[in-house]
């Protein structure tokens, strides 16, 4: 009898792996509306928790995912202080 294939990833992270795929290429922009924890139980067909889990890592991964995705406040203070680096680097060369 042949056996099903099974996934060797946790659920949590088959449902990160499924938000963050279009989160990366820009399917789902900035303000997209997530589904829902409900939605994501009954297609996945696990518990609440481990959605939530899987929503902690894309939260630590610096998105600011609850019904909406935003980078979080950190990750844009880092792109910041980049474009900051980046700038000065340039304003230094331009005036010497």
């Amino acid at each position: 009898m042949a056996r099903a294939a099974v996934s060797p990833q946790a659920p949590y992270q088959r449902i990160r792996q499924h938000l963050l795929a279009p989160i990366q290429s820009g399917a789902w922009p900035p303000g997209h509306r997530l589904p829902s924890e409900s939605e994501l139980v009954a297609r996945f067909g696990v518990a609440r928790m481990t959605v939530g889990r899987a929503l902690r890592e894309l939260q630590n991964e610096a998105f600011n995912v609850s019904e909406f995705i935003f980078p979080s406040p950190s990750a844009i203070w880092t792109k910041l202080l980049e474009f900051h680096s980046v700038i000065a680097q340039h304003a230094w060369r331009t005036f010497w």
